[in-house]
Order: structure tokens, then C-alpha cells, then sequence
């Protein structure tokens, strides 16, 4: 997959998880137009779209899939980490939210990683988003 292929990707993963509890805040919406603009793809259409109407889960788990498929440690940070911060753009952490990064870590867990990368990263990284969720 090609870069911009692979970050088009993430952003549908990181709208998709916008809309796991079935809403999508003020505070969401400004943080995801947000992150279309710095990623210059504020126009896009099939991203405007995902914006506008509710994302099924199962469609959201399919992407995180197809995207840590072959992503490299570097990458799996990046997908963490956005989904991460739009999660705290509101503040408030939802059981449905909450669920979703339980499996997206326990699914980083399960994927293998590159063989040069360092073993454990990624479980390390899935357990620290965790205590963060938990404190929060």
C-alpha cells in the first residue's frame, strides 16, 4: 500500500472510531476537520462523507485490519496515537470507546510484528493506552 493509499486509510479508521459510540461531538467533528486540513485532505469526498454519517463498527475493524496489515511499528504508533488523541478531544471516554482501543490492542497484540522490530513494542505500547483509558 502506498503512503498516501495508507494515510487515507487512517484517517477512515480514525472517523470510524469518532463514530463507535454512535455520535460525533462538536469537539470531534472540529478535531477530525482538523486533522483532514493538516493531512490537506479537507476535501475529499468519501472522507467529507464519513464525516457526515455514522460509520459501522464492523466497516471500522476492517479498516484497522486491511491498515495493520504490513504496517510497520512506526506506523502502528501513528494509527495509536490518532486514534488516542481523538478519543481526548472531548474529554470523555465512552464505554464504546473504550472497548474499541481494547481491541484494537489486543488486535496489535496478535499481529506479528516486522521481525527486525524489537518484540514487545507493541505490547508495551497496548498496555500503556490501556492505563491511560482506565485512569481517565
Amino acid at each position: 500500500m502506498d503512503a498516501h493509499n495508507r494515510q487515507l486509510l487512517l484517517l477512515k479508521i480514525v472517523i470510524g472510531a469518532a463514530w463507535v459510540d454512535d455520535t460525533l461531538a462538536p469537539v470531534e467533528q472540529q478535531y477530525l476537520r482538523g486533522l483532514l486540513r493538516q493531512n490537506h485532505l479537507a476535501d475529499n469526498l468519501e472522507l467529507q462523507s464519513l464525516l457526515n454519517h455514522p460509520v459501522p463498527l464492523p466497516e471500522t475493524e476492517r479498516w484497522i485490519v486491511d491498515y495493520l496489515a504490513g504496517a510497520t511499528l512506526d506506523q502502528r504508533s501513528q494509527l495509536s496515537a490518532s486514534i488516542h488523541n481523538l478519543i481526548m478531544a472531548d474529554s470523555q471516554i465512552s464505554a464504546a470507546e473504550q472497548s474499541l482501543m481494547a481491541d484494537f490492542h489486543e488486535l496489535l497484540e496478535q499481529i506479528q510484528v516486522r521481525p527486525d522490530a524489537a518484540p514487545g513494542l507493541v505490547k508495551t505500547l497496548g498496555q500503556l493506552f490501556k492505563q491511560v483509558l482506565h485512569k481517565a
